[in-house]
Formats: C-alpha cells, structure tokens, sequence
C-alpha cells in the first residue's frame, strides 16, 4: 500500500511540474493525462471489497454501478491556448479509445475516416466495453452490436486488409502519389 501511495503522490507531483511547464509555452500544446484502469490493491479486488466499493469479488457479479466504479478512471484535459472548441465529453464517462477522437475534435484536427467514426461512435455510445459487458444508458443492444461490427471492420481493413475503405475515400489526386 505504502508504493503504491507513494506512487500516486509523486505522480500528482509531476502532473503539477507538467501543467506549469505546458502552461509557460508559447507553442499551443493540449496534454490528455490518463490511466486506464484502477490499481488492483491486492488479490482478487480484496481492498475494494472489504470497504464496501464494490459487493464481490468476482467481477463477473458485479452490478453495472460497481462495473462503473471499477473500470472507470478520471482524465485530465488542459490547454495552454483556446482552441476554438469546446471540449465535448466534459463530465461524461467515455471509453478510452475514444479519447483521441475526442481531442482531435477539441484541437480542431483534420477529419479522418477513423476520427469520425469514433466521434459517431461517441455521439451514440459513449461507454461501449464488450468485454466487460458494460454499456452507456440508453444505447440499445441493436445500436451497440451495430457500432462494434463497424469497429471491427474498420480496424481489421486499417491493420490486415487492403485499406478498402482508405482508398474509396481518398481523392483521387492523393491515390496516384
């Protein structure tokens, strides 16, 4: 317990030392600060139990608001210049992955295929996690089976197929260079 206080402590140091430097830039600079997932603590989320965070430890009879509590961390966004935009998921739980969407939006970043496609994504299902078969309210199981084929797709095209949907997209005078 001690390390890790101590490791939370010095974090929150740096992310001061950080926050000054950015701060005293004169390049426009956006700093996303995150972690993505609760320390363990021990075995088998035995702390969390025992101060009553969450009622088992078998994640897998967790209700959705010990499921929230658990696979949930808070984020830091913060620049050192107006970007123009507000920043669209303030106070809203988010999955991970979408965080980059997210900040290419408050950056005013050009659009990709990907970006908007997890900005829909965002719009729609904020909290999508399959895995732990944790969802936002209000996201059906027909629109949330229908963002994570897409997902799928998508990503399977960028990293093993022949980038069918890059290529469709792209104007003509970028697939000749």
């Amino acid at each position: 317990m001690h390390n890790y206080c101590k490791g939370v402590s010095d974090s929150d140091a740096q992310l001061g030392r950080l926050y000054e430097y950015v701060m005293k830039r004169e390049k426009p600079t956006v700093v996303l600060w995150y972690g993505d997932h609760l320390p363990t603590l021990g075995n088998d989320f035995g702390v969390y139990a025992s101060t009553g965070t969450i009622t088992s430890t078998t994640a897998a009879n967790w209700t959705e608001e010990e499921k929230y509590q658990m696979f949930s961390t808070p984020y830091v966004v913060f620049s050192n210049y107006d970007t123009g935009h507000e920043y669209r998921a303030d106070d809203t739980p988010v999955s991970p992955y979408l965080l980059t969407a997210l900040m290419y939006d408050y950056i005013g970043a050009p659009e990709t295929l990907r970006s908007n496609f997890l900005l829909d994504l965002y719009a729609h299902c904020p909290v999508i996690s399959p895995y732990y078969n944790l969802y936002s309210e209000g996201c059906d199981e027909e629109t949330r089976n229908k963002y994570i084929k897409l997902h799928e797709l998508l990503t399977y095209d960028d990293l093993m197929g022949e980038q069918y949907l890059t290529k469709k997209l792209l104007p003509q005078e970028q697939k000749q260079e």
